[in-house]
């Protein structure tokens, strides 16, 4: 059997497989580890539904190629941005300089757009679409306004792209900042309690801006470094302590929300910061510092 991905041959050797349907599904999943997914298959050149059980009997010896077209998930979602970061430019110069007939034609594109922030950037849905929701577009205010949210936008999605581009960088980053803030939770219930609030609800959103994205970067580096996904942390693997670690940020949010102090202090102090010290020694020794530095 001749395997080809995107027209490339592949070396494959059979362990126990006998069957296509076997031999596909250990490539799928070599695939899916490394951050490909799927468009097209093929047998013998017959092009297959993957849901259809009659082609997977078929004996490895009766087939001669099997050829899968694959797409990288994260160069597609770096060509996603950079599509996004040109519409955001765009915008910015149209509600800034352009007339009526640019900025209509200008806006008649905007869903589309914020349908692939959605996809791509979750976090940041509605954001470039809220200036001009229910406005006159073209009430000077609501154009600058506009604007703004542009470059704002076109800012936070080049920051999108770096992480993509050379995550090693950015968590090389990310992990120097935290450094520093983290030692500061013990400072915060004082500052709480003894009315420098302003302080320490500043230190508080700095470090959930850069939890966010070391942990938006994190999956990015174990594509990368598949034995990171198994570093323990506390006794368990890092892969299964993030959606503890989500939870943990839940509960911080809504004892925000109620003005639950204490509760922010004693989770900050005693939850979050011993379990992002060990997370971030433990990611560090993946980090090729020669590289991320440079």
């Amino acid at each position: 059997m001749n395997i080809r991905i995107n027209g490339v041959e592949i070396s494959f050797e059979l362990e126990n497989e006998t069957t296509a349907g076997e031999v596909f599904d250990g490539i799928a999943e070599w695939l899916h580890r490394s951050g490909h997914r799927l468009e097209r298959v093929t047998l013998d050149s017959t092009p297959i539904d993957r849901s259809d059980a009659v082609w997977r009997d078929t004996p490895v010896d009766d087939v001669g190629d099997l050829d899968i077209d694959a797409y990288s998930v994260r160069e597609k979602q770096i060509k996603d941005l950079e599509t996004i970061l040109h519409y955001t430019e765009l915008l910015n110069r149209v509600m800034r300089d352009g007339n009526a007939e640019q900025r209509e034609a200008v806006l008649d594109e905007l869903p589309h757009v914020a349908d692939g922030i959605r996809h791509n950037a979750p976090d940041l849905a509605g954001l470039i679409e809220e200036p001009f929701t229910n406005r006159d577009h073209n009430d000077p205010e609501v154009r600058a306004n506009g604007a703004r949210r542009a470059e704002e936008m076109a800012n936070i999605i080049e920051g999108r792209q770096r992480e993509l581009l050379d995550p090693e960088h950015e968590m090389w980053v990310t992990l120097n900042a935290l450094d520093v803030i983290l030692p500061t939770f013990e400072e915060i219930p004082g500052e709480i309690q003894g009315g420098d609030r302003k302080r320490a609800m500043e230190s508080i959103a700095r470090f959930s801006e850069l939890v966010a994205r070391e942990l938006r970067i994190l999956p990015i580096l174990i594509e990368t470094r598949p034995e990171l996904e198994t570093e323990q942390m506390d006794g368990t693997p890092i892969n299964e302590s993030l959606p503890s670690l989500n939870e943990l940020f839940i509960e911080l949010e809504t004892a925000l929300q109620n003005g639950d102090y204490v509760l922010v202090g004693d989770l900050l102090e005693y939850e979050m910061l011993p379990r992002f010290t060990d997370l971030n020694a433990a990611v560090r020794r993946y980090i090729d510092t020669s590289d991320a530095t440079s």
